[in-house]
């Protein structure tokens, strides 16, 4: 498999957990979230230029106890599902970067314009002309699906999708195939061009709440678009 693979831990029962970032999803996140840290623009990371840096720091411990957790969760409780879309956000010790969303209280109607996400979704969009920063955040979002390989006693976890910010749920409507989902409307936030210009980011400063905050999706983040899954 192309990509980055990670070997994580074992499960009782000899159960080894993998994790895979595809290089499908690198080839992505270079162009959204890994674009340099010194670019301020919304959906970027200042904290880490690759996936790999990534990897390399604290959030890896995160990552790695959800998809921990997970696993065992349903290795006890659904042993013959094969398949399950996992999506978690957590917040980091310092600033991170800068969001791509932000909640819609803070812009008036003339801030706004409409915005189509991907063929599935519908938002508003702060105007690149409305003289707003996009906001530097602490928040990481990580989405993956958890794949079980009872055969060869294996569980993998596949990033689909990575992202400065908190987690505003799939980009789709998971209730009708035929409506596009309004995020707008559905999370109460408001989104950011990739190319918006950021606010300066001082010394980040904790907001106290060191932990991750799971939300299981029942099926597949739309994984083509280049906005969060």
């Amino acid at each position: 498999m192309k990509g980055l693979t990670y070997p994580i831990g074992t499960l009782p029962g000899g159960f080894n957990v993998t994790l895979h970032v595809p290089q499908q999803t690198l080839d992505r996140l270079a162009m959204t979230c890994f674009r340099g840290t010194r670019l301020a623009r919304a959906g970027n990371f200042s904290r880490w230029s690759s996936f790999q840096e990534l990897w390399s720091s604290d959030l890896r411990l995160e990552i790695e106890a959800d998809v921990l957790e997970r696993a065992r969760e349903y290795a006890a409780t659904e042993p013959q599902k094969r398949r399950h879309d996992e999506r978690f956000d957590v917040v980091c010790d310092e600033v991170v970067g800068w969001t791509s969303t932000a909640p819609i209280e803070r812009f008036s109607k003339d801030d706004l314009e409409p915005f189509y996400p991907n063929g599935h979704a519908v938002a508003m969009r702060v105007r690149s002309d409305a003289g707003r920063l996009a906001p530097a955040t602490t928040y990481v979002t990580v989405v993956y699906q958890l794949y079980l390989n009872a055969e060869n006693k294996e569980w993998f976890a596949v990033v689909y999708s990575l992202y400065p910010g908190i987690d505003i749920g799939p980009m789709r409507n998971e209730k009708s195939k035929r409506r596009r989902a309004d995020i707008t409307e559905r999370e109460g936030v408001v989104f950011f061009d990739f190319n918006h210009v950021g606010e300066p980011i001082a010394n980040g400063r904790p907001d106290g709440r060191n932990r991750r905050r799971g939300r299981p999706v029942s099926s597949a983040s739309d994984r083509a678009s280049s906005y969060p899954a």
